[in-house]
């Protein structure tokens, strides 16, 4: 795995700071896409190679609540920065914001690198007995010998991943994207306040990636409980949108909805690293998150497209419900077998 990529994409977002018109912000996206892409295919791998599958649910739940935990921290945060810190130095709201943000991406790369192992052998706080009992749980500790780069852009089972991530990044992004201005539509004004309800769905979405990641550990079942949270996140989704009449109501809704949404994203990886071994991971978890990140461009974009046709964040809104719905449906086709492992209950 690659300690850099943290340290890369913490210089790219603050550099964003320095941006001076289009064009450089332009470029700034292209080097912070570069820097992310290895990102998440790594802790992937890196997961597979530590950490056995009777709790690698839990593990990638914990580890992707920083997605929602950044939203419940970050939304007030960046609110406070645009509005507030202006006066702090001569600097405006919006390059504190990347500042704040670039900063602590930084220190993380840098205490990654310098804290933790590449491979179990040289985990100092293991002694001989706990290594060898961890890598036969693990299969023999071999994994990144296995497989070949080349399978992992081969295998069909990996392009069917690569269009069932897709769909479930597809309702992320697009309504992420669009959280503050769906909130704002419900009649919330002003920066701060805006800031402050949208870290709400955030923090439902925390409780029930962890509530679902865990039953999907004890039970040993993979792709129902991943169905089960896009099957809500596009329901909701759907029930927001139609209950505007009543902004609570609806804001209650969207809270359900990204709750579902986010959920569906650690779920995900419990199919991909139920198989993937080795050099195939490696490659079939690159393959897959960058399909899937392409939906980062093309979710808010078709949104956006049919809200200015419609006049309307709706029918965007039902666009983005599909997908989920489309990443529900194709998860069944994922076999059981491959994913599965027996009840610890």
């Amino acid at each position: 795995m690659d300690h850099t990529d943290s340290r890369v994409m913490g210089r790219a977002v603050g550099l964003h700071m320095f941006v001076t018109g289009p064009t450089s912000f332009y470029v700034l996206r292209f080097f912070l896409g570069v820097a992310e892409a290895g990102f998440a295919p790594g802790i992937m791998l890196y997961v597979s190679q530590w950490f056995p599958a009777r709790t690698r649910g839990r593990v990638i739940a914990v580890f992707m609540t920083a997605l929602p935990i950044s939203g419940v921290i970050g939304s007030p945060l960046s609110a406070w920065l645009m509005t507030s810190a202006p006066a702090l130095l001569p600097l405006r709201g919006w390059q504190w914001m990347f500042l704040c943000e670039g900063l602590p991406a930084i220190l993380c790369g840098i205490a990654f690198w310098k804290l933790v192992p590449d491979t179990i052998d040289e985990a100092a706080w293991l002694d001989a007995a706990e290594k060898a009992a961890l890598k036969a749980e693990l299969g023999g500790g071999q994994t990144h010998h296995t497989g070949s780069f080349a399978k992992g852009l081969s295998d069909p089972r990996v392009w069917m991943l690569c269009v069932i991530y897709f769909a479930f990044v597809a309702a992320l992004y697009g309504v992420s994207f669009w959280l503050p201005t769906l909130i704002k539509a419900l009649g919330f004004v002003g920066i701060r306040q805006i800031g402050l309800m949208t870290a709400l769905p955030y923090a439902a979405a925390v409780a029930t990636m962890l509530a679902l990641a865990w039953n999907s550990d004890r039970t040993g079942e993979r792709r129902k409980h991943l169905a089960l949270a896009g099957l809500l996140g596009a329901v909701f989704l759907i029930l927001s949108v139609l209950l505007r009449g009543t902004p609570m109501w609806s804001f209650g809704a969207l809270i359900a909805a990204m709750a579902g949404i986010v959920t569906a994203i650690p779920l995900f990886w419990n199919l991909p690293t139920a198989f993937l071994k080795g050099a195939t991971a490696a490659t079939g978890f690159a393959l897959i998150t960058s399909i899937g990140n392409l939906s980062g461009f093309v979710a808010p974009f078709l949104v956006g497209v049919v809200t200015d046709a419609s006049g309307s964040t709706a029918s965007g809104m039902y666009a983005l419900a599909a997908a989920a719905l489309v990443g529900v449906l194709l998860v069944f086709l994922v076999p059981a077998r491959l994913v599965d492992r027996p009840s610890t209950i």
